[in-house]
């Protein structure tokens, strides 16, 4: 098995450390989302717990790629002190409203760092 196949990028191996638990959670982050469509693509009329699995996986696999994008930039912009839980909770809990917000606002502020999205 390759460590790409084992949720670690062969990337991971050139990163500090502390990094490989963001790819580690990259690769959750890619199961959910790809059991989710997958489910989503399979499901009927016949079968509709499927369409609970496939929304109920894409919901969780966007909500920890959002939280991880917030917890990456968080740590960058404070010399590496990461958001605690109780942050977390408080500021976002499990609605994807204000995730997909503070994405944009990640966003915005790097391409107004020169990086360009297109």
């Amino acid at each position: 098995m390759s460590a790409f196949e084992a949720g670690e990028p062969s990337l991971g191996r050139q990163m500090p450390d502390h990094w490989r638990l963001y790819l580690r959670e990259a690769a959750l982050i890619r199961t959910c989302l790809h059991t989710g469509l997958n489910a989503l693509a399979r499901a009927n009329h016949a079968d509709t717990g499927l369409y609970a699995q496939a929304f109920f996986s894409i919901h969780a696999g966007l909500e920890r790629l959002l939280k991880l994008i917030y917890v990456i930039d968080s740590a960058l912009a404070h010399g590496g002190t990461l958001p605690t839980d109780e942050d977390l909770r408080r500021r976002f809990g499990h609605d994807l409203v204000p995730l997909f917000a503070m994405a944009g606002d990640v966003r915005d502020g790097l391409e107004a760092d020169g990086h360009a999205f297109r």
